[in-house]
């Protein structure tokens, strides 16, 4: 089985990259403001969060 990867970019360095299931956090909470997601840069190291929802994924 092919690993599922998830395209992301980083709001600091600008930086577009894949990253693996395992290097994100998926926060589902009771509503848009507590439903997120958030990864480090693997170019510059920021904590990113980024709302999770329609379409966001690709951001």
């Amino acid at each position: 089985m092919a690993p599922v990867l998830f395209r992301a970019g980083c709001p600091d360095c600008r930086e577009r990259f894949e990253l693996a299931a395992s290097a994100l956090r998926l926060a589902i909470g009771a509503s848009s403001r507590t439903t997120f997601y958030s990864f480090t840069c693997p170019e510059c190291g920021v904590a990113v969060r980024k709302p999770a929802g329609s379409g966001s994924w690709n951001c």
